[in-house]
């Protein structure tokens, strides 16, 4: 993501007068509001893309948002059909054409300010711009400047001279240096927040994470029942609320798993009752075959 900005910029009179978006139920424009958020937060922002940098498929869309696969699917064909989202050509994913159209504005102005501010900076630092600058030994004395291997090309390096020479071993500038390339590893999503008004504050990455990691759970509505649990247990509440939210969903996840294999497993007493019934109609035979 080109710079991580803290809020989306949000139009309401081109809201208001967008055909498209006026013609959307309250559903759907509830819908497009998420679905803006995630492309607010996405690797390259004013596109649907998943943190790996590949199109977000309709069904992790649709649990974070909290709506089943099937809701997202027809949610999307409606926000196309009506000309409010559009699909790109190449990567096959979702995207929000003035979103996009303002992230490329925004860095192209980030582009001209930086590339002025260089071409600045090079011009101030040139010797004409500072008079009052004490000059070296090589400038002064009309010497030839040193080369790197510390050796002179003029012979005057041999006689005595009161003038101090520049040490010709010194770093390069810091400035002068790349930075280094920032690891993956040090790109860490943003820890989750807790407020008792709005419950916890979690970003559409950790969610869509979160979703992988547990497909048996539904993100949204655990949030809730955690909110609850937090206002319900003042004093048991997690400084760590990251660390809390993945401890919670991995219950719910064993638990969904383990109710999920009770269900598949044949119960004993559906087996008794079988036999039950069998006997039942064996002895009513046996009765029948005695009054004959």
């Amino acid at each position: 993501m080109r710079g991580k900005l803290p809020a989306i910029q949000f139009y309401p009179a081109d809201w208001r007068k967008d055909p498209g978006v006026q013609a959307l139920d309250h559903f759907h424009k509830g819908v497009w509001i998420d679905l803006l958020c995630l492309m607010h937060e996405s690797p390259e922002r004013g596109y649907l893309l998943l943190p790996s940098g590949n199109p977000m498929p309709a069904e992790s869309a649709a649990r974070i948002i909290g709506l089943d696969a099937i809701r997202m699917r027809a949610a999307f064909d409606t926000l196309t059909e009506y000309g409010v989202a559009s699909v790109c050509p190449a990567r096959g994913a979702y995207f929000s054409r003035r979103m996009a159209r303002d992230e490329e504005g925004r860095h192209r102005q980030s582009e001209a300010g930086r590339k002025a501010a260089s071409a600045r900076w090079n011009k101030d630092s040139g010797p004409e711009s500072h008079p009052d600058r004490i000059p070296i030994a090589s400038e002064s004395h009309g010497a030839d400047p040193m080369r790197f291997d510390g050796s002179s090309s003029s012979s005057s390096s041999s006689s005595s001279s009161s003038t101090s020479v520049v040490s010709t071993e010194a770093a390069p500038l810091a400035r002068d240096k790349p930075s280094p390339p920032e690891s993956s590893a040090t790109k860490r999503m943003p820890k989750v927040e807790w407020d008792e008004g709005s419950g916890f504050a979690a970003c559409p990455a950790r969610r869509a994470q979160w979703a992988r990691a547990y497909p048996l759970v539904h993100i949204a509505e655990q949030l809730e029942r955690a909110h609850a649990w937090y206002l319900d247990n003042p004093k048991k509440r997690k400084k760590d609320h990251t660390r809390f939210l993945g401890a919670w969903m991995s219950r719910q996840q064993e638990r969904a798993a383990k109710e999920q294999a009770e269900r598949r497993a044949p119960r004993p007493n559906d087996e008794v009752s079988q036999d039950n019934g069998t006997m039942a109609r064996m002895q009513a035979k046996m009765r029948e075959r005695e009054g004959q």
